[in-house]
Order: structure tokens, then sequence, then C-alpha cells
């Protein structure tokens, strides 16, 4: 199981992985967990947790190996895409631990944990199923979160060839079958799990007293929403309900985290909704007790037709707590609710109709009890978790479709080119947006120190023998002549350029060689043109794929600088080290593979820092 959220974060996610994964290896299966280090949503990872790059533990019989994820707190388009691209690449460093796999089982969103699941794919030789929990990126578009054109369709292309490389893709709703069967996702390959509850944990119990007064709670009727407080849920139709609310009896309790919060307690505070408590996110543990503290639920949506298809985890667990639901919602989840008569659809986003359910059903307790057992009845009957994992169980058991097989390599190669592209695209348009001030820095320190312009562009040789003018920073003495290669002693360089080189930080403009298409993340270093024309044919064959800002040769010649000290630093240049360059690159070309990729950029990472730590510590 390939995640990027597990327990202990909280959640519905995590709460249906856990449980299914759980139930897995309770009937007999080893299951193991891929994820990250917890930090969602508040971008705290817990103490026992930080300072490591990689650990295995064992939760209720599952292998969970966590890897180093870049933490944040839920909220910012820029540090949530580099918190979910961290995990991609460092997922990457448990496929060692794997041993054999069967197939695996792909959670999104976020979207961007499929370029693992490619690379396992690949690595591992075995199929994987890919669930859509929610359709992305159209829901980061339909809620406004994000509004690129450029980059919603680079997503899109990401995403259908995630689809197209699933042996099954799996989604929690029928609405959501129909979506993806619409946009050509074969129908024989999409499958139908529901989202369901554990009908043992969460029942109907007596209210915990303690529990009640140690979060404050003061004996009114507390119409309780637990979960994210984000863009998707339109919270603040609650408070606008709250205000309009003439029931003293009535107590809205809001419990959770998310991207939304600081903003709804600021605007609670500032327009004195006095009937509306915020709690903080509760462990799984203690929510099955929180429910039973409620007098009702409230599960609201926003007004987008792309809730048309939801259905909300917590819907079923209200339900079997036998809590009756105000639900502000419409579409499959009201369906659900009317046909299961377990509580009371308004229309989304309308505060007047949430503000007149709530005083109904809290003057009905007659009504509210009716409500409740009848949603107890039909959760059992229905999505009862035992049975929703018998059937994903069934899944794995079989992930193929009829007449499909997992590729051989030879045909994957084949594919590469088109899914390299997109991965480069991406990177690098994140990549100059979130380095540029770190470039713009530099840029200037350059300027300061020696006159002259303040980045490089040299010839170099490309794909298919063209030049093209690679981009840096620029690290050396502006004055002609000199050789293209550049020894660790050379006294062009400045002390700004030492740095620079040290830390790498000198070739962050080639991001925009990457982004134009004259570059990519991963392949050959690209070469002068005079060095160029001492290849042999064979040699040149480097040439048929896009140069790398890294690869196998940085790995290998990452203190290139220190082997030409101290001599003619072209002759040894040309006789020694190229030639190793080259039969290393070769090598490459003729076996590279997105998932070999993506551990190279990983590598490269670390070895950089390494460098730059060492060095910087022994000056």
């Amino acid at each position: 199981m390939l995640t990027h959220y597990f327990p202990p974060e909280v959640g519905a996610p995590q709460a249906r992985l856990f449980e299914l994964a759980s139930r897995a290896a309770r009937a007999g299966h080893t299951v193991t967990v891929v994820t990250g280090f917890p930090n969602y949503p508040t971008g705290i990872v817990p103490p026992s947790y930080r300072g490591r790059f990689r650990m295995v533990e064992e939760m209720d019989g599952i292998r969970v190996i966590r890897t180093w994820v870049y933490a944040t707190p839920n909220r910012g388009v820029v540090r949530r895409i580099l918190n979910h691209l961290s995990f991609a690449f460092s997922s990457l460093a448990a496929t060692r631990l794997l041993g054999e796999v069967d197939v695996f089982f792909v959670e999104s969103p976020p979207l961007f944990t499929g370029l693992a699941a490619l690379a396992y794919r690949l690595l591992k030789r075995a199929p994987y199923v890919f669930n859509v929990s929610d359709i992305w990126p159209q829901s980061a578009v339909e809620l406004g979160a994000l509004r690129s054109a450029f980059a919603v369709r680079l997503a899109e292309m990401l995403e259908m060839h995630l689809y197209r490389r699933a042996a099954r893709v799996s989604v929690v709703t029928p609405g959501m079958v129909e979506r993806l069967a619409s946009r050509g996702v074969p129908r024989d390959k999409l499958v139908l799990l529901t989202n369901g509850v554990d009908t043992t944990a969460f029942r109907p119990a007596a209210p915990n007293m303690e529990l009640a007064r140690s979060l404050g709670l003061d004996g009114r009727k507390v119409f309780l929403y637990a979960g994210t407080h984000g863009m998707a849920q339109g919270l603040g139709t609650i408070l606008d309900a709250a205000k309009q609310t003439r029931n003293s009896d009535v107590l809205y309790v809001l419990a959770g985290e998310g991207a939304e919060k600081d903003a709804l307690v600021k605007r609670a505070e500032s327009e004195g909704i006095a009937n509306v408590r915020f709690l903080p996110n509760q462990p799984r543990q203690v929510m099955p007790d929180l429910l039973n503290l409620a007098y009702a639920t409230i599960i609201p949506l926003r007004r987008l037709d792309l809730f048309k298809s939801a259905l909300p985890s917590k819907m079923f667990e209200s339900m079997a707590t036998a809590k009756p639901i105000v639900a502000s919602l419409w579409g499959e989840a009201a369906d659900l609710i009317n046909a299961a008569g377990c509580g009371i659809v308004v229309p989304p986003e309308d505060p007047a109709a949430l503000q007149e359910a709530v005083e109904k059903l809290a003057t009905d307790p007659a009504l509210a009890r009716d409500l409740g057992e009848k949603g107890r009845a039909y959760v059992q009957e229905h999505f009862d978790r035992d049975r929703i994992a018998s059937r994903f169980i069934d899944l794995l058991k079989s992930p193929l479709p009829p007449g499909e097989r997992v590729r051989e390599r030879g045909e994957q190669s084949s594919l590469q080119p088109t899914l390299k592209r997109i991965f480069d695209v991406a990177v690098s348009a994140v990549g100059l947006v979130v380095t540029s001030p770190i470039v713009l820095a530099a840029a200037l320190a350059v300027k300061l120190e020696s006159p002259g312009p303040a980045f490089y562009a040299g010839t170099r040789v490309g794909r298919g023998g063209r030049h093209f003018r690679i981009l840096k920073l620029r690290t050396m003495q502006a004055r002609p002549g000199g050789p293209s290669v550049t020894a660790g002693d050379d006294p062009r360089i400045t002390r700004v350029g030492r740095v620079l080189r040290r830390s790498k930080l000198d070739e962050l403009p080639q991001l925009l060689n990457v982004l134009r298409g004259e570059m990519s993340l991963v392949g050959p270093r690209p070469e002068d043109p005079r060095y160029v024309a001492h290849y042999t044919p064979e040699q040149r064959e480097v040439l048929g794929v896009r140069p790398g800002m890294t690869g196998p040769t940085v790995l290998a010649f990452i203190d290139e600088e220190e082997l030409l000290r101290g001599g003619d630093a072209e002759s040894v240049y040309l006789a020694e080290v190229m030639p190793g360059k080259l039969a290393i690159d070769l090598k490459y070309v003729r076996h590279a593979s997105f998932g070999g990729d993506l551990m190279i950029l990983g590598r490269t990472a670390l070895a950089v820092l390494r460098r730059a730590f060492r060095r910087g510590s022994r000056e």
C-alpha cells in the first residue's frame, strides 16, 4: 500500500486505509504500507518520528515503512506540492526493503504519489491498483486552488497516464465511475470500492461525561462537525447558521484542523458568535465517544458539481453511532441520506435552511432518535467495513482486467519519453518559482563581488547534436580565455563562486533549460562542442537523449574538480575523465527508466548535501 497519509494522522483516508490493511493482515496476507512521517494537517512531525530519513514499525500486524517528507501545514499551493513531491521521491528508498510484491494499492490524492507508483511498477514488476478517493486535478480546479491552465493541462496528462498504466482504477462512488468512464477510462478497469465504517467500534453508547468535561461541553445539544476545516467543506455556512440560531439550547461544535480553521476562529471571535465551539483534532480512538456526546451531526460541502459524486466517510460514522444528520449538500450523498431516512437534507451553502433544520431537530427528540436508528440499520446492511474489506481483498487477489498483463521492461521503454517530459516540465516549473529568491540573492552576491554579468550562458551540445545555451550563475572572473573544464585550484573561480559550486546552486538556472526542452532533470551532462568533436561514433550515442542537470556521471564524478587539481586540467580531462564519464553515460542511455531517474534525483540530493556539509565543516 503506497499512501501519503496514514495513522497516527487523523482523517478519513488514514482511517479507511488502516482498517483495510489491518483486515487484510488478519485474513492472512502479508501487508506492507509505504508512507511518510506523520505531519498532516499541521505540518508538525511528532517527536518520536523526528530526525530520521527512514524507519520501520509494526501497527496491528501491518509492516509500515516511513520515509522522509517535507513537513508543512495544509495550506499554500507551492508548499503542498513540495510536500507531495518529497514523498514521491523519498518513498523510492523503501523499494529495497519490500522484497517480492504481488500487487500495489496506491492512494490518490495526492496525484504525485502516482509517480512513485510508476517507478515501483517497473522496479518490482508488479501491477498497481490506483484508488481515486478524489478526482485530481478536477477537484483542485473547481475549488479554485489551481488556476494555471498550463499546470492543469500537465496534471491532467499525468492523471490519464496513471489511469492507463493501472491494472485497475478503484473509486469510492458510482458517480466517480461515470465521470472517469466519460473521460475514456475503460469500464472493465473501473471498480467501485466505497467508504464504510467499523460498526463495532462506532456504535451507540452512553455519553462519556469525563470527556465532555475535558472538552468544555456544557450540556447543551451539540450539533457536531468533525473533520477537515478546508476549502471543500464551506464551514462558513455553519457560522452563518449559528448567527441566525435563536434556540439557546443549541451548540455548534467544530472539531478538527485545516487550512481554513484560523480564519473561521477569527471570524467567530470578531463577530461574537457565542454558540460555536472549536476543538482541536481528536485521536481516532476518541471519535466514537465524541460522536456519542453529540445530539446530531452536520455534514456540509460546497455547492460545486464536483461534490455531487461525493460520499463523505464521516457520514457513515455518524450513522453507525445512530446520530441524525443535518446534511448541507447535494448529489449522491443527499440521495443516500434520503434513502436511508437518517437525516434532514438542505441545499449546500444555504445558512437559513441549515439553521431551520437544526432548530427543527433540536425541538423534536423523537424525530432525532428515529432518524438515528434508521441510519444505524442502513449502514450495518450496506457499508460495514468488514464487507468492504472482503471486496478489497478480492480486488487485490486478481487485479488485472481480462486480457491485460504487466508490461515487460522493453515495452515500457517506449512510454518513458512522454512521462519523463511531463515530469520535467512539472518539476522545473515549480522549481523555478520556489528557487527564484535563492537565485536572485546569489546573482546579487555575484555582481557585488566582481564585475560582469551575474549569469553565464555557455554553448553546449544537446539532443541530436543541436547546440543550445546552458544557463548558470557566474562563478568565475568574467574574462576571455582558458579551458572549458575547471580544476579545484583554478584561480579564475571567485569566492562566491566556490560557495555556489560546492552547493551546486550555480546550476539552478538550468531549470529554465529543462522547461524549454533543451535539457532534462536526469541525463548525460551536456558537453562543450570542442570536446564533443573528440567523441567516437559509439560515444555519440549519448546525444540521442536530452542532457540532464544531473545523472549517473554527476554521482560518479561529483568531486571532478579535485581530480583535475594540480596539473594540465584539460589534458587530464580529455585523456581520463571524459572517457570514464562517457562509458557511464552510454550505460545509462541504453538502460534508462523513469524509476531509475527518480532514484538518481534522490541520490544526487543526498550527495550534494553530504558534500556541502563535509567541505563546510572542514573549512
